[in-house]
């Protein structure tokens, strides 16, 4: 860098007056799958924003894109350097409550996380790493507390980066496309032992869309606030003083990773089930929960892959079975059957199971044609089933999805989960049958 009093210079050569300075530069790569970017202020008006256990914050970021969210970097310090403990990183997705109606409140101000979870996560010690990132000049940068409004200029000088991967059995599906993006929020909590952390602010004057916020205590919903910059900053005067809060998110594409059904359509997926993708077939990112043993983890398939007898998954991308996590004997028309599934969770959490069985042979899944619809723990679940007596005899099919959000439909795309489609043989008794014990068909049965 070279300063002087005349005019243009060259890197090389004499100058009548002025300075050179040489520096030395370190260049970050950012990895390539990083999508959302919001660099930390580094300058000596950066602030770190108190979070704790009590203490959340949270920022809005944009989805133009379907895929797995698979690592969180987060940028900030140390209150006055002390370098504490992190215990335990919370982190959540929300959607956006945005001004006016749109969203759940109606009366909001300002745009907001919308109070329900779509997704969270607690990391501690060994599943995060913390690095020296930056080391400012002193006097350092500022220091924030909202909650008692300490506002501490030189409040610290070190700048570090936490890294969070996920799992992507884990991770997050958001969902959006350029031409229908998304507004999602990351809210963070921390909790430390032996030192206060603050989550650093975006270089400034870079905004998007809406003011980060913040909110103190456990109660929910949240009563969040706004961050704007505080009185006694410097940006608190300008007309451009929105707090935006430092970190990345990467991400993983999906379109190799989906587990997809295998009901019986044909490829143009006029006749049939709907199975494919251009019936909006049931498609499951390969993450969270799934239908059978530890070894029964579904595979991914480019799309749907339907066949005569709902074997096609078991037979792409490989000859391995892995559907096998639900049973579905014979059923007895107009008396009490049982199915049998197993639910697996890597997180130890519920899982929600949807089950539906085409009882009339029309080749779709009706409403009144579901036979299960809540949340089981891991271990083998068995449920009644009662074909009505309107149902059709012979051979039918049956979709089952497992996903750790909530109930599903028998079509469309699931941020985790598996879907298993199923041959069923529905049996009539002869008409004039008057006495039925039907035999136990579980693995109990003797």
């Amino acid at each position: 860098v070279r300063i002087n009093s005349r005019g243009p210079l060259p890197p090389t050569g004499p100058a009548a007056d002025g300075e050179a300075e040489d520096h030395a530069v370190r260049l970050v790569a950012l990895p390539e799958n990083t999508k959302w970017v919001q660099l930390p202020d580094l300058s000596p008006n950066g602030i770190d924003v108190k979070v704790d256990d009590l203490r959340t914050a949270a920022d809005d970021f944009l989805c133009t894109d379907t895929s797995l969210l698979t690592d969180v970097h987060l940028w900030g310090s140390w209150k006055d350097d002390w370098h504490g403990r992190i215990e335990n990183i919370h982190l959540s997705i929300h959607a956006d409550d945005p001004v006016g109606s749109g969203g759940g409140n109606p009366s909001n101000p300002y745009s907001m996380p919308e109070a329900e979870e779509l997704w969270s996560l607690d990391v501690g010690p060994g599943e995060f790493s913390e690095k020296a990132y930056y080391t400012l000049p002193v006097p350092g940068e500022y220091w924030w507390d909202p909650r008692t409004g300490e506002l501490l200029a030189g409040g610290d000088r070190r700048v570090w980066q936490i890294d969070i991967p996920i799992d992507p059995r884990e991770a997050f599906l958001q969902k959006g496309t350029e031409a229908a993006p998304v507004i999602y929020w990351l809210d963070v909590r921390v909790k430390t032992e032996g030192g206060e952390f603050g989550w650093k602010t975006r270089q400034w004057p870079e905004h998007f869309m809406d003011d980060a916020v913040w909110d103190a205590g456990s109660e929910l919903p949240r009563m969040w606030k706004e961050l704007r910059y505080p009185v006694g900053h410097p940006y608190h005067a300008p007309e451009e003083n929105s707090i935006d809060l430092a970190f990345a998110l990467t991400f993983q594409d999906v379109p190799d990773q989906l587990d997809w059904g295998d009901a019986p359509e044909d490829a143009s997926g006029v006749a049939g089930y709907p199975t494919l993708a251009v019936s909006d077939g049931a498609r499951h990112a390969i993450a969270g929960p799934w239908l059978g043993d530890a070894s029964d983890v579904p595979d991914a398939e480019p799309d749907g892959q339907p066949h005569p007898h709902a074997l096609g998954d078991d037979m792409a991308p490989s000859n391995t079975d892995d559907e096998d996590g639900v049973t579905i004997p014979p059923l007895v028309i107009g008396q009490t059957n049982y199915v049998f599934f197993e639910v697996q969770s890597p997180s130890n959490r519920l899982a929600h199971v949807d089950g539906w069985i085409d009882f009339n042979g029309d080749k779709t899944w009706q409403g009144g044609e579901q036979f299960v619809s809540g949340w089981f723990a891991p271990g083998v679940h068995q449920v009644a089933v009662t074909p009505p007596n309107t149902s059709v005899g012979g051979e039918t099919f049956a979709r089952v999805r497992i996903n750790s959000r909530g109930p599903l439909r028998p079509t469309g795309l699931a941020s985790d989960g598996e879907v298993e489609d199923h041959e069923v043989r529905l049996v009539a008794l002869p008409e004039n049958t008057k006495w039925v014990q039907l035999p136990d068909l579980s693995p109990r049965g003797i």
